[in-house]
């Protein structure tokens, strides 16, 4: 739930001509999702303060939800969604190491790569040195 801002005309006459403060209202989010296609609706609800009789509840549909209030939920099942994530990496597990193990080899290798050209360049740096030092 969040204090929707008042309309612009409404706070500049508020603030340069002394006309009455701005008829506020709230922003309810609210989640329907035991419904065969679960979705979010936006409210519109005022004005505020609430009170019985004067409180009214509209669909919010304003252009900082793209005109419209009403988002479909496609992951409302979080533990169906686990599931079925964990049966197909279950499926695929010997692929995933299969693959970091490549990874690990082939850093390591680079890594070795490395530090052998940083040592040529090391000694190329240094005066003549027997060859003991290459070992």
């Amino acid at each position: 739930m969040d204090l929707l801002q008042p309309k612009k005309a409404d706070a500049l006459s508020y603030l340069d001509s002394g006309a009455a403060a701005p008829v506020r209202y709230a922003r309810a989010v609210v989640q329907f999702g035991a419904t065969s296609e679960p979705y979010i609706q936006e409210f519109q609800v005022g004005p505020l303060p609430v009170a019985n009789g004067t409180t009214t509840l509209a669909p919010l549909n304003a252009i900082y939800n793209k005109g419209k209030g009403y988002q479909r939920i496609y992951n409302i099942d979080a533990l169906q969604i686990a599931a079925f994530t964990y049966q197909i990496a279950t499926g695929v597990a010997d692929l995933t190491q299969l693959l970091l193990n490549s990874v690990s080899q082939f850093l390591h290798a680079v890594y070795t790569v490395l530090t052998l050209m940083r040592r040529l360049l090391e000694l190329q740096m240094t005066p003549w040195r027997s060859p003991a030092v290459l070992h």
